[in-house]
């Protein structure tokens, strides 16, 4: 088919495009004569194209329009610069086939007729707005308009709702901050809609369920307020409805269940009134259904049960309560069910245990009792199982982790015992295995050590007990492993383990490990945090090394029955933040490097075999928070060939020592140091997960002095 050409003939512009002329006001001749004259200049500049095209053409109506487009809008990147007279003047000399303006970037055109018939503005920077002379000019052919991810702010311009044949709107990502103008029931023909991510104001746009043509609505992200009004649900078409992420309140319309056709509902990240209409569950379309943090409150509706093609379901952080419903276990699309965070009690359906295509189930801070169903062991998608912080009992399933595809598991804080699952990683994908603060009272399994996926192992406060398996040093993505406040007995701390290439974090206080430490205990490139209190420790410290214990801010040997002396290499370890080795056997001297460390806040070296005196860059060190070397074998510091000027020995060795240690030497030595020991048994690292968590930002109560 041959290209249509640009029209030859003389083209008249009907006097209802542009408005007409404001009547002159009634007062001087000379007002009068302005106001002629500035009308006159308008109707020159509209026809200055007229002037820069060929003498045997006039200016089509489309070339108008989108000139008169381009002139509202700020265009700082100059992406609209082939939007220009000249080009389109240079594209009719050489008698183009197509309209010089259907090349334009952002234009679509009628194949046939060379209409505009879309126009592609996404993502250029553009401000401004969209005049009226060009909607009008535009509105006959026009049914594609998209300004999303620009810079418009302010009003949305009302002479979009000018574009009576508009079958798509994208005004998404942008900074409009008014209410939506009235008039949108006006495009009667939209079935596209998306004002996603804004900063719209005031209730929902009026009107709206007039679209009835309408398919997608996406009006989340922005600050629209008041509830959802009832009409929404007469958009019987409507396949995709986001609301979510605004400040909308009121109770949710049960009209939303004539939503018969619609397939994602996302109407969460609000502050609604009441419950879930059970008229939800009529949805027979739906497969995604998103109403997360939205206040929502009452029991979860059986109906939901019902919907046969429904894929995700998010309810998360809310006040829901009462327990999952039996027939939620129909559900047999379902692959993710969030219902995190809220007030659920009872037992899990056992019959969730057999929806074959779930793949993440989050039941995690509710309070469902009972125990974890067996079937859900060997569900042949599950990649996520996350239920921490409830109150569940019994055994982990024997099978789980037979799908081969399990990533992460988190089962901590509840009251689960017997044995972990020795195939919970048998397809080496398992990256978190967070247990902990639970009853296991089994051997770690030595298949653990072989899975090379781990990133997080968190086992502490548990039963477990024999020895560490060999072999996690070889993992080469593990950054963090807690095996605290266990049983764990013999092997000593494995030397591979240690020195793992990506190991940040490791503790495992509270297990009588024994052994000594390995030579090459904090060498480990990454390593941020090494904690073995009450680990049954002999020996003596490794030395640091020139370049060992580049990232280490927290060590802490308490309790053991380590000797010799602290090495005085440790000034390599220029990001140590906490030093605790009380309650050992060292001996020699403090070696003054520690007051050098630019970051040391706390030094526990009490209840051990020290001798010498207190260096006494000590006195100096303004990072320096809590000090104890209590219970040592410290002499005073020796006083300075000028004592005899400054006063007394006795008064300037005062001066010179740490207060702290001037107060071991008191006469409460005896009863502060039973204190001291009694807070070290009873509560010295009994929280290692807190005390030295991620976060890092509780410091223990440390005694300063006897």
């Amino acid at each position: 088919m041959p290209q249509p050409q640009c029209t030859t003939t003389a083209t008249t512009i009907p006097a209802s495009i542009f408005p007409p002329p404001p009547p002159p006001p009634r007062t001087t001749s000379t007002t009068s004569a302005t106001a002629t004259a500035a009308a006159a200049v308008h109707v020159l500049l509209l026809l200055l194209p007229l002037a820069t095209i060929t003498s045997a053409s006039s200016a089509p109506l489309p070339l108008l329009a989108l000139l008169s487009l381009r002139s509202s809008l700020g265009d700082p990147a100059g992406a609209l610069r082939a939007w220009t007279y000249a080009a389109a003047a240079s594209a009719g000399a050489t008698r183009s086939l197509a309209p010089p303006w259907c090349a334009w970037p952002g234009v679509a055109c009628d194949g046939a007729t060379g209409e505009v018939v879309g126009v592609d503005l996404s993502r250029r920077n553009l401000s401004g707005t969209v005049s009226p002379t060009a909607a009008r000019l535009l509105s006959p052919t026009l049914t594609s308009l998209n300004l999303s991810g620009n810079a418009f702010a302010g009003e949305l311009p009302p002479a979009v709702l000018l574009l009576r044949r508009l079958v798509a709107l994208d005004v998404s990502h942008n900074f409009f901050n008014s209410t939506f103008p009235d008039g949108i029931a006006k495009l009667g023909s939209l079935a596209f809609l998306d004002a996603f991510s804004n900063c719209f104001v005031g209730e929902l746009p009026r009107g709206i369920g007039e679209l009835r043509r309408l398919e997608h609505l996406n009006l989340g992200g922005s600050f629209f307020n008041g509830s959802i009004p009832g009409e929404v649900g007469q958009l019987r078409r409507l396949r995709f409805l986001h609301l979510a992420g605004n400040a909308l309140s009121g109770r949710l319309p049960r009209e939303l269940g004539e939503l018969t056709s619609v397939e994602h509902l996302e109407i969460g990240y609000n502050a609604y009134d009441g419950g879930i209409p059970p008229e939800f569950g009529k949805m027979a379309q739906l497969r995604y259904l998103d109403i997360a943090a939205a206040n929502v409150s009452g029991p979860l509706p059986p109906e939901l049960g019902e919907l046969p093609r429904l894929e995700s379901l998010f309810l998360f952080k809310n006040r829901i309560a009462g327990a999952i419903p039996p027939r939620w276990s129909r559900l047999r699309a379902l692959q993710v069910l969030d219902v995190s965070d809220n007030l659920l009690a009872g037992a899990i359906p056992a019959g969730l245990g057999e929806r074959t295509n779930l793949t993440t189930l989050n039941l995690m801070s509710n309070s469902p009792s009972g125990t974890i169903p067996a079937a859900s062991g060997a569900l042949p998608s599950l990649e996520v199982l996350q239920l921490w912080n409830n109150s569940l009992a019994g055994r982990l399933p024997e099978s789980l982790g037979a799908s081969r595809r399990l990533v992460r598991l988190d089962v901590s804080t509840n009251s689960l015992s017997g044995p972990i699952p020795p195939g919970v990683c048998a397809g080496n994908r398992l990256a978190r295995l967070i247990l902990f603060d639970n009853r296991f009272d089994s051997a770690i399994p030595a298949s653990l050590a072989d899975c090379s996926s781990l990133w997080r192992v968190r086992l502490e406060a548990n039963r477990l007990s024999g020895e560490i398996p060999a072999g996690f040093g070889a993992i080469r993505n593990l950054t963090y492993m807690d095996l605290s406040s266990n049983s764990l007995t013999g092997g000593g701390i494995p030397a591979d383990l240690v020195a793992s290439p990506s190991l940040e974090y490791f503790n495992v206080s509270g297990n009588l490990v024994g052994g000594a430490l390995p030579d090459m205990a904090w060498r480990g490139p990454k390593l941020q945090v090494f904690a073995a209190s009450r680990c049954g420790l002999v020996g003596e410290l490794p030395a640091f090394g020139a370049t060992g214990c580049a990232n280490l801010y927290r060590l802490e040997l308490a309790g053991n029955a380590l000797g010799g002396g602290i090495p005085g290499d440790i000034g390599s370890c220029k990001r140590l933040v906490s030093l605790r080795l009380q309650h050992n056997e060292l001996t020699g001297e403090i070696p003054a490097a520690i007051a050098a460390l630019p970051s040391i806040t706390e030094v526990d070296l009490s209840w051990n075999a020290l001798t010498g005196t207190v260096p006494p860059g000590f006195t100096n060190c303004t990072t320096l928070e809590t000090f104890d070397v209590s219970c040592n074998h410290l002499a005073p510091a020796e006083p300075s060939s000028d004592a005899g000027e400054r006063g007394s020995p006795a008064r300037h060795t005062a001066a010179m020592w740490v207060p702290a240690v001037a107060v071991a030497f008191a006469g409460m030595v005896v009863l502060a140091g039973t204190a001291r020991w009694l807070q070290w048994r009873g509560g010295d690292d009994t929280a290692a997960a807190d005390a030295l968590g991620p976060g890092g930002a509780r410091h223990p109560a440390l005694v300063v002095g006897p």
